[in-house]
C-alpha cells in the first residue's frame, strides 16, 4: 500500500530540526498499574490494525518537488515501537517529568513508522503510557481521536474497537474508536526550546496547568471561531490546500494577535 504525503503532512515533515521537533507528545496517567501484554495487544487491534500510517513509512522521492510517500514497512515489528520502562522508587512526578523532558528531545528514525509508545511502570500507585507520533501522521485533532480510540469508559470493555462510519479524520482513515477507565489524557504538541521542555513536562502531571492554558487561550479566540460557518471554513481549506484545523489556528492566532 502506498499514498502520496498531502502537502500539508510534507511540510510538517520537512519543518522537523533537531531543535524542533515536529512531534506531538502526550501522556496517559493510570491509577492502577497495567499489564503489559494487554497493553501491547490493544495498541495492536486498536492502533497498528486500524491506521496504516503506523505501519508505514516515510519514503523520499528521488525527483525534486515529488512529494514523498507512505510506504508500508517490509520489517515492521511492534516491538520496534513499543518500550516498557520502570520510574525509580517512589515513583513522584518529578521523575515523570524527567523522563517526559528527555523523550521529547529525542528524533524519530525516519527508516520506520514515525511513532513510538512507552509504557510506564510505578508512577506512584499506578501507571503511565506516553506516546510520541510525528505531526505528519495527522494534525491534532486527528491524533487526539487516536488516543481517545486507545481508552473506553467502561473498565471491563473489549479489545475490538468500535468502527464509527463517516467519522474519519484525513491520513490514513483515523477515526475514534475506544486501556483503562481511569486513564486521563493529556497532550503536548509543537513545543521547543528549554521553556517548552518545562511546559511540557509540567502538562504530564499537572491538569490545572493545561486547563490554564487552554483558557487563556479561548477566552480570547472564541468570539472570532465563532463567526467562522464549518461551509465556509472548508472551502477556505479547500482553496489553500490546507486542513480545517489549518484554519482554525489561523483565525485563533489571529484573533489573539488581534
Amino acid at each position: 500500500m502506498s499514498a502520496r504525503l498531502s502537502s500539508a503532512d510534507t511540510a510538517w515533515l520537512h519543518m522537523d530540526r533537531p531543535t524542533n521537533l515536529m512531534v506531538i507528545n502526550s501522556v496517559d496517567l493510570f491509577d492502577e498499574p497495567l499489564d503489559w501484554d494487554r497493553v501491547k495487544e490493544i495498541t495492536q487491534t486498536r492502533l497498528v490494525d486500524r491506521y496504516p500510517r503506523f505501519r508505514q513509512r516515510v519514503v523520499e522521492s528521488r525527483l525534486p518537488l515529488r512529494a514523498p510517500r507512505w510506504e508500508d514497512d517490509p520489517d515492521f515489528s511492534l516491538d520496534h515501537h513499543m518500550h516498557h520502562l520502570a520510574l525509580p522508587a517512589p515513583g513522584a512526578p518529578a521523575a515523570l517529568q524527567e523522563l517526559v523532558g528527555d523523550l521529547m528531545t529525542q528524533p524519530l528514525d525516519r527508516n520506520r513508522p514515525l511513532w513510538h509508545t512507552y509504557m510506564v511502570d510505578g508512577f506512584g500507585n499506578g501507571a503511565a503510557i506516553i506516546h510520541r507520533m510525528h505531526h505528519c501522521i495527522a494534525d491534532g485533532i486527528a491524533l487526539a481521536r487516536v488516543m481517545l480510540s486507545l481508552t473506553d469508559a467502561q473498565p471491563d470493555a473489549g479489545i475490538a474497537p468500535d468502527m464509527v462510519e463517516g467519522d474519519r479524520a484525513r491520513s490514513g482513515g483515523l477515526a475514534p474508536g475506544l486501556i483503562g477507565s481511569t486513564s486521563r489524557l493529556l497532550a503536548t504538541a509543537g513545543l521547543a526550546g528549554t521553556t517548552a521542555l518545562r511546559q511540557a513536562a509540567r502538562l504530564a502531571v499537572a491538569p490545572s496547568h493545561a486547563v490554564s492554558l487552554a483558557g487563556a487561550v479561548t477566552r480570547d479566540g472564541a468570539t472570532a471561531l465563532r463567526l467562522l460557518s464549518l461551509a465556509r471554513i472548508k472551502r477556505i481549506a479547500r482553496d489553500h490546500d490546507a486542513t480545517v484545523n489549518d484554519v482554525l489556528m489561523a483565525a485563533l492566532t489571529g484573533a489573539l494577535r488581534h
